[in-house]
């Protein structure tokens, strides 16, 4: 295990593929000159005002948040993301769901999807033609040929 200082981007540098270990042999730092590992056999906590990460994250267990933050906006509460956000699974939402810009789209299925637009220019929530809005069951509904 060797440790060299390195002049040129200021650092001390560990040889690859060796540990530098804390408490035990449980808790350790180690890399391979391209990829590094913390290595822990309870928890790793971070206690910072703001941890910026850079690239893609990946988690095998639950990502939680316990801030209790309202949203209200697109940039606001507990959990928030700049793009897209894609659930393989169900998605169970605790309050109020908002869509909050004009002309948004609610669609449910996939072959034959049926969608709910709103109109701004109206006032009005349109739905996919030739589909039913069915109260009770299928033999009560409103529907329209017309989109």
């Amino acid at each position: 295990f060797t440790l060299t200082h390195a002049n040129g981007n200021n650092a001390i540098v560990a040889t690859a593929n060796h540990r530098l270990a804390f408490g035990n042999a449980g808790e350790y730092i180690y890399g391979d000159g391209t990829d590094m590992k913390v290595i822990s056999s309870g928890d790793v906590d971070i206690t910072a005002t703001l941890v910026d990460v850079t690239g893609a994250g990946t988690f095998s267990g639950i990502l939680k948040t316990d801030d209790t933050t309202e949203a209200t906006t697109a940039t606001d509460g507990s959990l928030q993301t700049d793009g897209g956000l894609s659930v393989a699974k169900s998605a169970v939402i605790g309050d109020d769901l908002d869509l909050l810009s004009n002309g948004a789209i609610l669609k449910v299925g996939n072959a034959q999807p049926f969608t709910l637009t709103h109109s701004n220019a109206n006032n009005t929530l349109l739905a996919t033609a030739n589909h039913r809005l069915a109260f009770g069951d299928a033999g009560e509904y409103i529907a329209g040929d017309k989109w």
